[in-house]
């Protein structure tokens, strides 16, 4: 567990974690918040988008710890080796569900570029402990002031070339989360305000902004995502005999999570391509992620599209290894068909629920 959990409706608990022995970080969805007496059931894997659903009271802390988890997987180890491939595919997965969440992704390599050069600091200043000076009465170690809310000047003194790297390294990362979490959400900047005498006051009027009319799509309000209706219509077998149990394809989108779209049972694995679940949006529609439930978790999918029910279809997600939850990120233009694509299981699959959410 990276982190604190969050406390989610019926006390369940939200927590960025690594899973496999760090073979996968990610936001999961706990039985409880409470880890005092160890781990407890762990429930589903969820996205960044789906965190801030579940948690949008903590947004600020969703946003800034999933930034500072790809800062910290790209960064080479005390000995100066690069991060692992599965430690940069790890990162790059986390970028892709903060652009996912509404962050611009120059932003966010730029934020977490800024962020990793600041723990490097941080574990330069933390591996030499020598060099702090007693010029000042502060007796907390430079983790600690690192992370202190807020940072107090020393009493008395020059301040040693260590505390001044903490100092600045707590800035920079005060201006990443700063720019992260209060980037401009609406078209307009708010105007410069002219010098004053006047004490400032911590409650200001509100004042309206009119949005520019050119606006870049950096400065627009994160796109709000809606749930899209599907039909689950059939099964869609082209390299076996046409027949996957297409007849229970509609329990797939029925609500309940207890009944499922089964494929055939293969007793020595899936020796074709793939088999999968046929789904209609009813019209084109440009759907943003795609979740699926299962209650035999282990199988590989990904989500392809196309324009017919016919095919042909085009995949538009990452292959991925479907948990109890598995949200897939779409990247396409607005199709009507949509395809759980299956690519390999043990002897059989089940789809129990499907949920989209389009812009």
């Amino acid at each position: 567990m990276l982190g604190a959990a969050l406390r989610l409706a019926g006390g369940r608990g939200l927590v960025l974690d690594r899973q496999g022995g760090g073979g996968y970080v990610g936001w999961a969805v706990y039985a409880t918040a409470d880890f005092d007496d160890g781990e407890p059931e762990r429930l589903h894997d969820v996205t960044v988008a789906e965190a801030v659903d579940l948690a949008s009271e903590g947004r600020k802390l969703i946003l800034t710890a999933t930034l500072d988890a790809i800062a910290v997987l790209r960064l080479a180890d005390a000995a100066g080796q690069p991060a692992s491939e599965v430690a940069l595919r790890q990162s790059e997965r986390l970028v892709d569900e903060l652009v996912e969440a509404g962050q611009p992704r120059d932003t966010v390599l730029s934020l977490a570029d800024r962020l990793s050069r600041a723990h490097l600091v941080a574990r330069d200043l933390r591996s030499h402990p020598a060099r702090e000076t007693p010029t000042s009465d502060d007796t907390r170690t430079i983790d600690e002031q690192l992370h202190a809310e807020p940072m107090r000047a020393p009493r008395r003194g020059w301040t040693s070339l260590p505390r001044l790297a903490a100092a600045a390294g707590a800035l920079v990362l005060v201006a990443v989360v700063g720019l992260l979490i209060f980037r401009p959400t609406e078209g307009s900047r708010p105007k410069r305000q002219s010098a004053s005498t006047k004490p400032s006051s911590s409650v200001s009027a509100p004042t309206r902004r009119r949005p520019a009319p050119h606006a870049s799509v950096a400065q627009q309000a994160r796109p709000l995502t809606v749930p899209v209706s599907l039909s689950a219509i059939g099964a869609w077998d082209p390299y076996g005999d046409g027949r996957e149990h297409g007849d229970k394809a509609s329990v797939a989108e029925d609500g309940n999570s207890d009944t499922y779209w089964p494929t055939e049972t293969y007793i020595d694995g899936l020796q074709k391509p793939g088999v999968g679940l046929l789904l209609d949006a009813g019209r084109a529609m440009r759907l943003r992620r795609l979740v699926v439930t299962t209650d035999t978790p282990g199988y590989s999918a990904r989500i392809e599209a196309g324009s017919a029910s016919a095919g042909p279809f085009q995949p538009i997600s990452r292959a991925r290894t479907v948990a109890t939850t598995t949200a897939f990120s779409l990247r396409a233009r607005a199709e009507r068909y949509y395809l759980i694509w299956i690519t390999r299981l043990d002897h059989t699959a089940h789809v129990n629920e499907v949920r989209a959410f389009g812009y």
